[in-house]
């Protein structure tokens, strides 16, 4: 979980930055996780992992536009609960106090596809 979440993102990001750096112009997406900044019990790689990409998302941000161009946008998407088998097995008190720090509470992939759809045609 770790890696594919971790790793994907830096590898993708380096790939497609250098492009990105040499056109001075483009956007990256990266998945995040509300789990990012209010961790769910039981899930310490995931919750570790999308910490560590939405970190890695500001410090790209601000890497791109100290070092390239403030025409690379880097953004993350942190969405809300979507039901998966990941977070079956919540308790109600867990799902009670973690869906209540999150600004759309649950969310779907048709919500996240539409974010990301949004951002990239911000340009």
């Amino acid at each position: 979980v770790f890696d594919l979440n971790v790793t994907g993102a830096v590898l993708t990001t380096m790939v497609f930055g250098e492009l990105l750096a040499k056109q001075g112009h483009g956007n990256v997406i990266n998945i995040a996780s509300m789990s990012s900044y209010h961790p769910l019990t039981n899930t310490v790689a995931y919750c570790g992992a999308k910490a560590a990409v939405y970190n890695f998302t500001e410090w790209m941000a601000t890497h791109f536009n100290q070092n390239y161009s403030n025409n690379i946008r880097v953004n993350a998407i942190a969405p809300g609960l979507i039901e998966t088998s990941m977070n079956a097995n919540l308790t109600i008190e867990e799902l009670s106090d973690f869906v209540s720090t999150i600004p759309l509470a649950l969310s779907s992939s048709r919500i996240l596809s539409a974010s990301a759809q949004f951002l990239s045609f911000l340009a």
